[in-house]
């Protein structure tokens, strides 16, 4: 995944570095670094880019209006059930 696919995707979701940052679990400085072209992300984390990428598409072509809530919705699932529900939730089989 490029730097400027990166970012694209965090602000397409509304979140600022540090709460991206969050949920991939590294510090807002990593996200600064990628999105920068300075480091890339190791292969686990382009795996969960590229699926959050393509939620976010879904999301969009069934209801454009909550693309800017599913960071909101991430942060729940981070702060709710941890790493895992928000794992769970990512990569579940449904169309969003």
């Amino acid at each position: 995944m490029r730097p400027e696919e990166i970012r694209q995707l965090r602000k397409d979701i509304g979140l600022s570095r540090e709460n991206f940052a969050r949920i991939f679990c590294v510090a807002p400085m990593t996200i600064t670094y990628w999105e920068n072209g300075q480091r890339t992300p190791p292969d686990i984390y382009v795996a969960n880019l590229m699926r959050l990428r393509q939620k976010v598409d879904a999301t969009r072509a069934n209801n454009p209006d909550n693309v800017p809530d599913l960071g909101n919705q991430m942060l729940g699932f981070l702060i709710a059930g941890g790493l895992l529900a928000f794992l769970i939730w990512l990569f579940a089989n449904d169309d969003n």
